[in-house]
C-alpha cells in the first residue's frame, strides 16, 4: 500500500506539506519525485530541529523552485486531442440548455442570440483552459469555492440580459430531440473522460525506494482532495453549468 504523506514526512507541518505536494502536482512532477522531495525535507527537519517553514521558506515557492530545476513548467498547453471532446461537450451544454428550457415552456426550441453568446463565452473559457490549464487550476484553488460559485452566476446573468434585450428568435427547433442530442453528447463526453482520461491516483506519492508498480495499482487514493475535485472539473462542471443555466433561464422566461 502507498504510504500516507504523514508517514513519509511525519515531522513536517501538515499544512506546509500539503501545499508542497499540491504545488508540485500542479507542475506535473511525478509521484516518486514528490516523495523524494518530502523525504529530503523530513530528513533536514529531523537533523536540524528546524521546521519546514524556517528551513525552506514558503512551501509553494520552494515547490516551484524544485519543479523548475527539473525543467517542469506550469504553462504547458493541453494536448490537442482534448479539443474534440471539449467542443462536443460545449455543444451538448448549449443543446441541452436550449431544448430543456423549451420543454419547460412547452414550446419549440428557439435558438436566440443568447445561445450564440453562450457558445462564444464557453469557447473563450475552453481556449483559456486548454492553453493555460495549470494557471486556471491555481486561480480556482486560490479563489475559493464560494467565490467561484458566485462568479459562475455571472454567465447566466449575461445570458438572461442578452435574451431580454434581443428576444426575437432566429431559429425554431423541436425541443425534445434537441434536448436528447445534448444529453447524448454530455453523457458520451463524461464516459470518455472518466474511462480514458489520466488519473492522479495512477501516480501516487512514494518515498525513495517505495512501492513498486504492482503496489501502485492496488494503492488507495492519497491525492489531496482539492486536486481530486479538480481532476474531473470538466465533467461535473459541464453538468452543473447545464443545470444552472436550465434553472435560471427557465425561471426567467416563465416570469
Amino acid at each position: 500500500m502507498t504510504p500516507e504523506l504523514q508517514d513519509i514526512a511525519p515531522h513536517v507541518d501538515a499544512t506546509w506539506r500539503e501545499e508542497l505536494v499540491l504545488e508540485l502536482r500542479l507542475y506535473d512532477v511525478p509521484g516518486d519525485a514528490i516523495g523524494g522531495a518530502l523525504a529530503e525535507v523530513e530528513a533536514h527537519c529531523v537533523d536540524s530541529g528546524e521546521d519546514a517553514q524556517e528551513a525552506f521558506g514558503d512551501a509553494r515557492t520552494y515547490a516551484a523552485s524544485l519543479a523548475r530545476a527539473t525543467g517542469r513548467r506550469d504553462d504547458e498547453p493541453l494536448p490537442l486531442r482534448t479539443v474534440g471532446p471539449a467542443a462536443a461537450e460545449t455543444v451538448g451544454i448549449m443543446a441541452t440548455t436550449t431544448g430543456a428550457v423549451a420543454l419547460l415552456r412547452g414550446q419549440p426550441a428557439d435558438v436566440h442570440l443568447s445561445a450564440v453568446v453562450l457558445l462564444l463565452l464557453l469557447g473563450v473559457a475552453f481556449v483559456g483552459v486548454v492553453r493555460r490549464p495549470t494557471p486556471v487550476l491555481r486561480l480556482l484553488l486560490d479563489t475559493g469555492p464560494w467565490r467561484v460559485a458566485l462568479a459562475s452566476l455571472a454567465l447566466p446573468a449575461v445570458l438572461v440580459a442578452v435574451h431580454l434585450l434581443a428576444p426575437d428568435a432566429a431559429l425554431a427547433l423541436p425541443a425534445a430531440p434537441l434536448t436528447g442530442l445534448g444529453l447524448v453528447l454530455l453523457t458520451t463526453c463524461t464516459v470518455l473522460r472518466l474511462t480514458r482520461g489520466p488519473r492522479l491516483d495512477d501516480d501516487p506519492v512514494l518515498p525513495p525506494g517505495g512501492a513498486d508498480t504492482s503496489d501502485r495499482a492496488a494503492a488507495p487514493r492519497r491525492t489531496p482532495w482539492q486536486l481530486r475535485l479538480l481532476e474531473h472539473a470538466d465533467v461535473w462542471g459541464a453538468w452543473v453549468t447545464t443545470a444552472v443555466l436550465v434553472t435560471v433561464l427557465g425561471l426567467a422566461l416563465r416570469g
